[in-house]
């Protein structure tokens, strides 16, 4: 195996990423922000997988810089059951990313999901180890709570996005760990002069629970025939929500739009937007839309509590409540002068997630862990 040190820029510390598979999710989105914002302050090695060139995040990295290292594997990181000390694959992760370490002089590793975690801890060099934990654990089933339990004991510092999921844990974790906000980007802010459209964003799982939505909004089509749907993400579930629209004749009506790289204009027109997830850690599109300036509804899943006070600047529905979600909904396009009113709050609400306020925040971080 031939390692070659990266060319540093004089004077700036290195700092290691182990980034998951490469996907439209919101662990991949804040680990390519992330990557951005640290540039300005360390040299950057990025550990990604095979896939990592045709990423739909990969724009959000900067190209031309002499501080920017990648370092690609040839198959993806987040393996099933890969974390056994008789697993081949795993010894020699743990070997690769060790070297790189050392021939790099890293000063401190990120990881960014469950596997990364532990391959992190394996392959402590001299560098400080830094989980950050954007999920919720209880929902990965890859792996037990102890384990996370004794990885993150183990480890320099620990990330967390909520309260509710650092305080899963003991002090053993809790004593060097920290709650950061997401660095959040948005390209444009929500037209003031709306179509009667409902927008959601996220991808077709189960987790992210569209077919309640698509059958809350059914009950409200029937009363508010003007309005459409727009669901933008893709997909295991693709196929099922089609067939789900059908039986319920939405194809007019209930649109499944994939995926955009202009995401942030293609639902400036909106008039609200719509979380309908069963768990996460903190919703990238959530904060997104409340900082475009959206009145939104969100099922009281983890984080959205975090950031919506109920009837301020956002609703908050049940999880898996179609009824209350429908009457929301209901409620929101009923009233222009309350939906406006949550927008405007929503905007101000996030204002310490914006990418400048976050990054300064992150950085600090990495020098006191």
């Amino acid at each position: 195996m031939n390692v070659i040190p990266i060319k540093k820029k004089k004077n700036l510390k290195t700092v290691m990423f182990i980034v998951p598979y490469i996907d439209c999710g919101g662990v991949e989105y804040e680990a390519s922000l992330l990557s951005s914002g640290i540039i300005r302050y360390y040299n950057l090695l990025l550990i990604v997988p095979h896939n990592f060139y045709r990423s739909f995040y990969r724009k959000s990295i900067p190209s031309k810089t002499n501080k920017l290292h990648i370092h690609g594997l040839f198959f993806e990181i987040a393996e099933k059951n890969i974390i056994n000390s008789s697993n081949l694959l795993y010894k020699y992760l743990v070997f690769y990313i060790k070297t790189i370490k050392k021939h790099n002089n890293v000063y401190a590793t990120l990881s960014f999901k469950s596997t990364e975690h532990f391959l992190n801890l394996e392959s402590k060099a001299n560098d400080k180890i830094i989980c950050c934990e954007l999920v919720n654990i209880k929902s990965d089933p890859k792996y037990t709570f102890n384990q996370f339990q004794s990885c993150y004991s183990h480890a320099d510092h620990v990330v967390f996005q909520t309260e509710l999921v650092r305080n899963f844990f003991d002090n053993s974790v809790k004593k060097h760990s920290s709650i950061l906000p997401n660095p959040i980007i948005v390209s444009c802010h929500r037209q003031l002069k709306t179509k009667y459209r409902v927008v959601n964003i996220g991808r077709l799982h189960y987790q992210k629970n569209q077919e309640l939505l698509i059958r809350s909004f059914k009950r409200f089509h029937e009363i508010h025939p003007e309005y459409t749907l727009s669901i933008y993400g893709t997909g295991p579930l693709k196929k099922e929500l089609e067939e789900l629209i059908k039986s319920l004749n939405l194809q007019s009506s209930v649109i499944l739009e994939g995926t955009t790289v202009q995401i942030h204009q293609a639902i400036a027109d909106a008039k609200f937007f719509v979380l309908s997830s069963r768990y996460e850690g903190l919703s990238n599109a959530l904060l997104e839309a409340m900082m475009m300036g959206f009145p939104c509804i969100s099922t009281d899943c983890e984080g959205s509590t975090d950031v919506i006070q109920n009837n301020v600047n956002g609703l908050l529905t049940p999880r898996d409540d179609e009824d209350q979600l429908f009457k929301a909904m209901i409620r929101l396009a009923e009233n222009d002068s309350f939906r406006e009113t949550l927008g405007r709050n929503a905007a101000k609400s996030v204002d310490h997630f914006k990418f400048e306020n976050a990054i300064e925040k992150w950085a600090q971080m990495i020098e006191e862990a």
